[in-house]
């Protein structure tokens, strides 16, 4: 068994929001890909992933939420 690697690129972006998508590359890791990216506010967020070897582009989004919770 031959594990295939993609160069994988995020792209996040906060739906209605006038802000600048953040972007990263993810490098690959034991397990797959791992990486951090750091989103600069609370919110609901779309991220666009897009994994590329040589011709074959693919192309994957997930929407993720970040909420603000306060406690006493």
């Amino acid at each position: 068994f031959r594990r295939v690697l993609f160069r994988s690129e995020v792209v996040v972006s906060m739906p209605g929001m006038p802000m600048k998508p953040v972007s990263a590359r993810i490098p690959t890791a034991k397990a797959g890909y791992q990486g951090t990216i750091f989103l600069p506010m609370f919110g609901d967020y779309v991220a666009t992933v897009t994994l590329v070897r040589g011709g074959n582009r693919q192309v994957g989004t997930a929407r993720l939420s970040l909420p603000l919770s306060i406690s006493r």
